[in-house]
């Protein structure tokens, strides 16, 4: 955005808070009685059972928000962009992950990363949004990636409330272009005790069990109330397919030739996801909120799409005994016979606790809530393959590699990370129907690797070990120590080392830590029944010298007007600012280890929007309609010092313009019969490339729930539709190719690769005529056309 329109945009913001001030005049009668009553809601509304009438009980309260606007308002009246999930709406529509329920809103759309990590884009940025549960944020400091796949009990949710855009003033940092609040229930919101079980199998996720049970306890002492919850998940996740990643550099060195193998279809080993989690009630003021879960994942691929085989054909060689083989010398019918590079585990979640009280004062007039909190973000990585270790033909390790390719390479490093920190919000009302939100926190953060207890050579930090193969057949130098028989007079004699093993390589440097401070004061006034003005500042930074990193002071604004300019029918405009500092992780990272090369210097990405919307909920009551509610709005959005990874290493990049058309429509009918239709168009300007064609520029679901016999059985389906788009790719032929899984054991050829089209066997260095050879050149963009998914349940 040029400085200009960034001025302008802000004085606008500046401009609806400043109306509040302009005096009571047109808020009163002559005779000083007050004209309009100030809708101002206390605390957040628990109790339901006055809300809406007759059947339309559960339409209300999806219409209601209760915190994405911290305070409660209706999704018709509140100033930002909002979506409401209720728990009635997940359990009908079948959702059974976070993703899947963010997918079904529009401008969300999931988009898994490294075909590992369950994420969602908004408006066409893969990590924009903040997560948090009641309220907390769960932001990851050191890589940014949510846990809003299976890992996160669905059965707790009570509602979800979803913002598009900006977080503005409110949410502050973080809250870069959109925020997700999961609220989690409540005792009363359970009858006795629940249990439920699923099961399945298929390819498209293997193996699946899971159990939950949970319990509402009510009338407890101190007039307490207490919730809990315990699930189970066993799984094997989907069967994907992939090509054999022989060998490849690693990021940031410049790109390789690419040798390859076969398509094989994943094995990975079984994972694991136990979960507890519960909250504690007392007096309606004080809530205490707990989650513990405990996890062992595999996933089906790795970072370099390396596939998992948990078996392989050469397990059944005598000469690929793990106890006898030489890890130096790899016969070539063995693939990994040590079984060091088999899974891909991934143990990913977040641990909370949370204390929250909350209270009224002055007869209701101003309220305040507090809430401490401490979270552990396990960040654990216990082994990713790299390649897929084979020997060669001769039973010679590859040229100039050792075993290094030749048994297959894997590493792991532990990235976990811990955030504590204390919310203060309160509102105040004022004369004239005016009421301030104001509020602020603090918060500290930090990831470990102290001191370099580990040995690692190359400064302290998080270290990344070798799970294979041993150090002694690494083209690396690895910290060794002296042994009993060492000889100083003689250092260069390997014989009397030692060395560390895995052979520690600093992944990530330092123990760094930032305390982050902020505040904000939002004032909103309605001069009419039907107008509602809203505007604000916060300010928020992360000094130095709380710290061994910081970040540069950020003052952010935001303005809103909402006018109910027919019944049931309300128009917003909005202006919204965000921003993002850059997490550790792109700071501080190695590029000498198997890891993106970190970036000291990052700016701040900064995000503005200006957005309209159109909103009415019409046809109450009539014929066999309950209600049609719908939203239709248009956004431009600005996005600078965007955090992409280029060439290997974390970058800004330059400025970006995001347009953005959304709308989403239910229409619900009598009997409990219900339709929805959300759309997304967007389009993303660069200034340096132009136009993103690596992204849809069109999606939709369409689906519906219908009432097969009453509540007891209930219908639903869904429509995922995804417009095409350009993949940049490597251009990978590999039809000809197969592994031989069915001919002599004795034979050269078991378990190797084999070529179809020119009989060659095996893929190694010595002999590239058996491999699937890429070289760095051979680029194809990929036209991934249109796609469609259909759910039924």
């Amino acid at each position: 955005m040029m400085p200009i329109a960034k001025y302008a945009s802000r004085l606008v913001a500046l401009a609806l808070p400043a109306l509040l001030f302009a005096g009571d005049a047109a808020a009163q009668k002559d005779d000083g009685e007050q004209l309009y009553d100030i809708e101002v809601p206390v605390v957040v509304l628990e109790d339901t059972t006055d809300v809406g009438t007759g059947g339309n009980e559960e339409i209300d309260l999806a219409n209601i928000v209760q915190t994405a606007a911290k305070g409660v308002t209706t999704v018709q009246e509140a100033p930002a962009i909002v979506t409401v999930l209720t728990a009635e709406e997940i359990n009908d529509r079948g959702y059974t992950t976070v993703t899947e329920i963010a997918d079904s809103v529009p401008g969300w759309l999931r988009a898994d990363q490294f075909n590992i990590f369950e994420i969602v884009s908004t408006r066409g940025a893969g990590q924009g949004m903040m997560y948090l549960v009641n309220s907390v944020q769960m932001f990851d400091p050191f890589y940014n990636i949510p846990t809003v796949g299976r890992v996160a009990p669905i059965e707790t949710i009570k509602r979800i409330e979803l913002i598009t855009g900006p977080g503005g003033v409110l949410w502050g940092a973080n809250s870069y272009l959109g925020l997700l609040n999961i609220i989690t229930k409540d005792a009363d919101d359970v009858d006795g005790v629940e249990a439920g079980v699923r099961m399945g199998d298929g390819p498209g996720d293997r193996g699946l069990f899971r159990a939950y049970v949970m319990a509402g306890i009510t009338d407890l002492p101190a007039d307490s109330d207490l919730f809990l919850h315990a699930s189970y998940e066993t799984f094997e996740g989907p069967e994907k397919f992939g090509v054999m990643n022989f060998f490849s550099s690693s990021a940031p060195n410049p790109v390789s030739q690419r040798f390859r193998g076969a398509q094989l279809r994943s094995n990975q080993p079984r994972s694991n996801v136990f979960n507890l989690t519960g909250k504690l009630n007392v007096d309606d003021k004080l809530n205490v909120y707990f989650g513990v879960p405990f996890v062992e994942r595999y996933t089906a691929q790795s970072f370099t799409s390396y596939v998992s085989r948990e078996d392989r054909p050469s397990d059944s060689l005598d000469i690929c005994d793990p106890d006898t083989i030489d890890p130096t010398m790899i016969p070539g019918q063995c693939s990994d016979p040590q079984r060091l590079t088999r899974a891909n585990e991934i143990n990913w979640f977040d641990r909370y606790a949370i204390a929250e009280y909350r209270t009224r004062l002055v007869d209701g007039k101003a309220g305040i809530t507090a809430r401490g909190y401490a979270t552990q973000f396990v960040r654990d990585f216990p082994s990713l393959p790299v390649n897929y270790g084979q020997g060669s033909a001769n039973g010679t390790p590859f040229e100039g590699l050792g075993a290094l390719s030749a048994g297959g390479t894997a590493t792991g490093f532990d990235g976990t990370n811990w955030r504590y920190g204390l919310n203060l919000d309160g509102d105040i009302e004022l004369p004239g129907n005016a009421r301030i939100l104001l509020g602020g926190e603090a918060f500290y953060e930090r990831y470990g690797g102290g001191a370099t207890g580990d040995g690692s050579i190359q400064g302290q930090g998080i270290s990344a070990g070798f799970v294979a193969p041993p150090p002694t057949s690494l083209p690396i130098p690895c910290p060794a120590v002296p042994t009993d028989s060492y000889d100083p007079a003689d250092p260069t004699n390997v014989a009397n080392l030692d060395y560390r093993e895995g052979c520690p390589i600093t992944h990530v440097f330092g123990g760094n830590d930032r305390t982050v401070l902020g505040a904000f004061v939002n004032p909103q006034w309605k001069p009419m029944r039907k107008l509602t003005i809203d505007g604000g500042i916060r300010v928020q930074g992360a000094p130095d010298s709380l710290g061994s990193t910081g970040y540069d002071t950020q003052t952010i604004f935001s303005g809103a007007l909402v006018y109910n300019f027919a019944k049931n029918w309300f128009f917003k405009f909005n202006y919204a600012e965000g921003f993002r500092p850059p997490v550790f992780n792109s700071l501080f990272s190695n590029g000498e280890a198997i890891q993106f090369d970190g970036t000291e210097d990052l700016d701040t990405e900064s995000s503005r929007a200006f957005q309209g919307e159109v909103n009415a909920r019409l046809f109450r009551g009539t014929r066999r309609i309950r209600e049609l509610n719908f939203r239709a709005d248009y956004s431009y959005t600005t996005l600078e010092n965007l955090i992409i990874v280029s060439n290997g290493r974390y970058i800004n990049s330059a400025d970006r313009g995001v347009h953005s058309a959304e709308f989403l429509g239910k229409l619900y009918l009598d009997g409990g019969h219900r339709i929805e239709l959300a759309y997304t168009w967007l389009q993303v300007n660069t200034e340096d490339e132009g136009i993103l064609d690596n992204l849809p520029n069109h999606w939709f679901n369409i689906g519906g729930v219908f009432s097969v016999i009453g509540d007891t059985l209930m219908a639903s389906t869904r429509m995922r539709v995804i417009g095409s788009f350009i993949d940049p790719n490597q251009m990978v032929e590999y039809r000809d190719y197969r592994v031989d899984n069915f001919s002599d054991p004795a034979s050269p050829s078991f378990g190797r690769v084999i070529n179809d089209r020119n009989s060659q066997v095996g893929c190694t260095l010595l002999s590239q005529a058996g491999c699937l050879t890429i070289q760095p050149n051979e680029l194809v963009r990929d036209r991934i056309p249109a796609s469609a998914e259909l759910t039924l349940g």
